[in-house]
């Protein structure tokens, strides 16, 4: 819930804000809540949001804010329809590809994708031993 994670992060930031957010969730919800969770002269970067249905932004927020917002699409298209084909076939196994790293654990991700041991390595928030936030 935007709530909860906004809350948690007031607590977590004494009311500041997220330095950096990075939304890669692709939704229109994502950018807002980003936006939202960012502190003044904060920085948000969004991975991946691209189609071509318009999206309703927070764009006044946004500038009070002073928000430094970098959008970034790596990929075209064509591209993901031939991995996805590779993936369907069982050409490609994609589970090798992607580890998962307590939030706690950035050095041994940072390590392990420096080494190419590798190829994506996700950091997942934790508190307690438990998921706190992911999409």
């Amino acid at each position: 819930e935007p709530g909860e994670v906004l809350g948690r992060l007031a607590e977590i930031s004494q009311g500041r804000g997220a330095d950096l957010v990075i939304e890669a969730s692709g939704s229109e919800a994502g950018l807002v809540l980003g936006v939202e969770s960012s502190r003044r002269q904060g920085r948000i970067v969004v991975l991946g949001m691209g189609g071509s249905e318009p999206i309703a932004f927070p764009a006044e927020q946004a500038m009070k804010r002073s928000l430094d917002i970098r959008f970034s699409l790596s990929s075209e298209y064509a591209a993901w329809d031939k991995a996805l084909d590779l993936i369907a076939t069982g050409a490609v196994d994609p589970r090798p590809l992607v580890r998962l790293y307590p939030l706690e654990q950035w050095r041994s991700a940072f390590g392990d994708l420096a080494a190419r041991a590798v190829v994506k390595a996700a950091l997942v928030p934790t508190g307690n031993g438990k998921v706190v936030f992911a999409t």
